[in-house]
């Protein structure tokens, strides 16, 4: 599912990031890589505060729909 379909505050793995090279770049910059541990602070209207390493980051909600995560934090499948 999309970042921003995901519901807040359940620990989330992110299991691939879309989009061109740049953008995977920038999002990598920022801590969010293939099977880092995210959870979802608050929403609103598509946008995202998310917890990711330690760090709270808002994210727009063209930059969070780049981002597909599971539920939980086991292995993904």
């Amino acid at each position: 599912m999309l970042l921003t379909t995901a519901p807040a505050g359940k620990e989330l793995r992110i299991y691939k990031i879309i989009g061109k090279d740049d953008v995977r770049s920038r999002l990598s910059d920022m801590g969010f890589t293939e099977g880092s541990c995210v959870q979802i602070i608050n929403e609103w209207k598509g946008n995202v505060i998310v917890c990711i390493r330690d760090a709270r980051i808002a994210l727009d909600k063209t930059w969070a729909n780049r981002i597909m995560v599971c539920e939980g934090k086991g292995e993904i499948e």
